[in-house]
């Protein structure tokens, strides 16, 4: 049976083709509310397998910071690979943000909470999908982190929505092994656990062992009950296949943010049951999702928008305008990003996923934060972007990099979009988001702002509106579950960009109906993804699929090692190894590989191209 995370949604699968934008986000809409409803027959965030499991890490947070609150260094360590370990870095800033905060007399700069993320901080913002493939460094990068947080003991929650990163099997594998590291596990994802993958680990244990052996030799191991378990209810496939930043992202984010603020909501009122609160803000999260799609502004200024719909055919525009067969930045659209706080986090890593997920070349889609990675890391007492710039453009993030490197080139095909949250914005942030406004629009770009704020305080909006510049405005009841986490105005903010950067992709023509065809073939995950794209889409067998794949990332020459990592190797120099391995099934075999690519420097929409070849 094939992972439900790597199928296709059958709600989606004509989303390439959907009449209008309206219909594409309603698609986008129905495939979303799957992350509650459920998906089939599987069990779903409300059943009890989801709520028993979120009880269980709820009460364990708590447990971590009780013992924090009394001098114990206990510790919850997050971890995944991509966009699992952005959600994981995202949470474990705003949980300790929040923990500061609701205990201020009783702690000071306390981290509880910690991540860890394949590639290390670089995969923040530059995709480092490789690392996904590395067992023993992911067990190494976790005894590290236990280490130097001199911790006692703790709960390690390990992120992989399909069951398939040998990074994380890695580390569930440690602790499993060594249990005087003092910490319980659980594996989260959106796959059955009998769906995990089952291909052996390349160059890990003789190369004789699977993410489902794993799991397998990890439950046998336990010394004691509920030392390992499991989170994953099955949201369905992704609205995108494959593309976990999406459903995959989203749900990773509100089941944490359930599991801490239950705990948070107990610590502070022990007659609360976790269980209660947990129903309580599940609910919150999913009236939140409902609401983003179905919004109706209730502000009724000329400039207000009163849906998604333009932002998405505003940046669809803009990258359609990069459909060149050189690419000369001067005359490329792009989509910018520039953020307050939170929003501005979201902004770049929404940006970044675009790359691996698309194909999308680094400057397509950017996010830019106040102060870079200073705000990234907010601990650091001194500048640190200098020390990230250093490492490549993609690793500048500030407002000063965008105003020194960028600004000037920002022209009228380019996408600028102001994105804030209430209570997430300062004067002095806002005042330099107005001073880049003014510049973007004397240079022609299109711009919007999307803001998150609650009902009844329109303050930031009205500040906003009188710049006359278009508005994306959703307000809340609450911005979150509990005071300092803003949990719900971010899964809001989320889904708008996954929105704006998913429907622009699709316009592009990045989409094969609902699957994705230009992706970056750079781990075992992804070698093995686009051989699945091209045998469903084309209708042939794997071992057909595997050969045009391979023609696509050799040029037609004879690869020198079966070794998938080999492979992989040379994939990750190359462009549109899908789109020309499509190209090549469809042809039966009479065209050449420098022949595929000719037609789509001509036309780089495949469907299309395979259309008219039929029709010749």
């Amino acid at each position: 049976m094939q992972r439900i995370t790597e199928r296709t949604n059958f709600i989606t699968r004509d989303i390439d083709v959907v009449g209008d934008v309206d219909g594409m986000v309603r698609l986008l809409r129905t495939s979303d509310a799957q992350m509650f409803c459920g998906y089939e027959d599987f069990p779903s965030c409300f059943d009890e397998d989801c709520l028993g499991a979120l009880e269980k890490i709820s009460l364990r947070m708590k447990l971590c910071m009780q013992d924090r609150l009394n001098g114990v260094r206990g510790s919850v360590v997050m971890s995944g690979c991509g966009t699992s370990g952005r959600i994981a870095y995202f949470c474990s800033k705003n949980y300790n943000y929040c923990f500061r905060k609701v205990f201020s007399d009783r702690i000071d700069n306390d981290e509880c909470f910690q991540f860890i993320i394949a590639g290390g901080v670089n995969a923040l913002v530059s995709p480092q999908e490789a690392a996904e493939d590395k067992p023993d460094i992911g067990a190494r990068d976790l005894v590290n982190v236990i280490s130097n947080t001199k911790t006692e003991r703790g709960l390690f929650i390990g992120i992989t929505c399909g069951f398939s990163a040998g990074y994380v099997a890695g580390q569930v594998m440690q602790l499993s092994e060594d249990k005087s590291l003092g910490f319980d596990s659980v594996l989260f994802g959106f796959n059955p656990k009998e769906l995990a993958r089952d291909s052996p680990i390349e160059g890990w244990r003789d190369g004789n062992i699977s993410f489902k052996d794993v799991i397998e030799n990890v439950e046998k191991n336990q010394s004691r009950e509920d030392e390992f378990f499991f989170l994953n209810p099955i949201v369905g496939p992704e609205s995108i296949t494959g593309s976990t930043r999406m459903k995959g992202g989203s749900a990773t984010k509100f089941l944490l943010d359930v599991a801490f603020s239950s705990a948070i909501m107990s610590i502070l009122d022990e007659k609360k049951k976790i269980r209660d609160n947990i129903i309580q803000v599940l609910s919150g999260f999913e009236h939140t999702v409902r609401s983003t799609y179905d919004f109706s502004s209730n502000t009724f200024s000329t400039n207000s928008l009163k849906s998604i719909t333009p932002t998405i055919e505003m940046a669809a525009n803009s990258l359609k305008n990069g459909n060149l067969d050189e690419r000369n930045e001067d005359q490329m659209g792009h989509i910018y990003y520039i953020g307050a706080e939170n929003a501005g986090i979201l902004g770049f890593i929404d940006s970044s996923e675009c790359v691996p997920t698309y194909g999308a070349h680094p400057n397509d889609v950017r996010g830019f934060i106040k102060k870079g990675w200073n705000d990234v890391f907010t601990h650091h007492n001194q500048d640190i972007n200098s020390d990230f710039e250093q490492k490549g453009s993609s690793f500048g993030i500030s407002y000063d990099f965008f105003k020194q490197n960028i600004l000037h080139t920002v022209n009228s095909r380019d996408s600028v979009f102001f994105l804030a949250i209430e209570q997430c914005i300062d004067e002095e942030t806002l005042a330099d988001m107005k001073e880049i406004l003014n510049t973007v629009k004397e240079r022609g770009a299109s711009v919007c702002w999307i803001l998150v704020t609650t009902k009844g305080n329109n303050s930031l909006y009205q500040t906003v509106s009188e710049l006359g510049s278009p508005i994306l405005h959703h307000a809340l009841d609450s911005l979150g579950p509990v005071p300092f986490l803003y949990g719900y105005a971010e899964l809001s903010m989320k889904l708008f960009l996954n929105a704006i950067t998913t429907g622009a992709h699709v316009l592009k023509g990045m989409t094969f109906g609902n699957r994705m065809i230009n992706l970056k073939v750079s781990n075992n995950k992804l070698f093995y993804r686009a051989i699945n794209i091209v045998s469903s889409i084309m209708n042939v067998t794997e071992e057909l699929a595997e050969k045009c794949v391979l023609r696509a990332i050799y040029n037609d020459s004879t690869p020198e090692s079966n070794l998938v990592s080999l492979h992989i190797s040379h994939a990750i120099k190359m462009n549109k190894v899908v789109p020309v391995a499509l190209l090549l099934a469809s042809s039966g075999g009479t065209l050449t590989v420098e022949q595929a690519r000719e037609m789509l420097a001509k036309d780089p929409v495949v469907r299309q191209v395979i259309l008219k070849e039929k029709k010749n």
